[in-house]
């Protein structure tokens, strides 16, 4: 399911992306967006229940030897969570638009 919000910050991809807010044209799929703080990282960590969580919130639900899914409290072990690695080429290959003038850029 696809995220109502456009504006996201992005996490993890470069020094000169870091938290720099992007307003994208086209809804972002709720798998690559952080289930608890909300920003775009490069490296997701989806637990079994489904949430999808950037690395600083992963390893907060993870302090202990289970998972604990801070949005639905479901437990799952460490080996069971999926991490997976989103290059910034195919983030940044989507539309954005710019503050102040609402340009759209490819």
């Amino acid at each position: 399911m696809a995220q109502c919000r456009q504006e996201f910050a992005l996490v993890g991809y470069s020094e000169y992306l870091e938290r720099k807010p992007l307003k994208f044209v086209d809804p972002i799929p709720a798998s690559r967006i952080c289930g608890a703080c909300g920003n775009i990282p490069r490296l997701t960590y989806t637990l079994v229940c489904g949430h999808t969580f950037c690395e600083a919130c992963y390893q907060s639900c993870a302090a202990t030897s289970e998972c604990v899914c801070p949005l639905d409290g479901d437990a799952c072990g460490r080996e069971d969570v999926t991490r997976k690695e989103y290059p910034a080429e195919q983030l940044l290959r989507r539309k954005v638009s710019t503050q102040g003038c609402g340009r759209i850029h490819d």
